[in-house]
């Protein structure tokens, strides 16, 4: 465990340019949905970056596996509304 805490502080610098990155890119989105996840996952970031970091690498991953879920929806609901008659 002192093994993984070492290695993730040794990160921490990396972490905030990727966030940034990251969810920026969804807070300044046109679709609501997208800016309200941004917000969500901005948080939960914070969140887990001061109370767990041993485990805000697999959180991440897992929200931004939905994040790209919630994307494809709202692409694929998009797409249905132009094509439809």
């Amino acid at each position: 465990d002192f093994l993984v805490s070492a290695k993730i502080a040794h990160l921490d610098w990396i972490l905030a340019p990727y966030a940034v990155a990251a969810v920026g890119s969804l807070l300044v989105s046109s679709f609501a949905q997208i800016r309200w996840f941004g917000a969500f996952l901005t948080i939960a970031l914070v969140v887990l970056f001061f109370v767990d970091r041993t485990h805000l690498l697999s959180v991440w991953c897992f929200l931004a596996a939905a994040s790209s879920v919630l994307i494809a929806l709202l692409m694929r609901d998009l797409h249905a509304r132009r094509v439809a008659p």
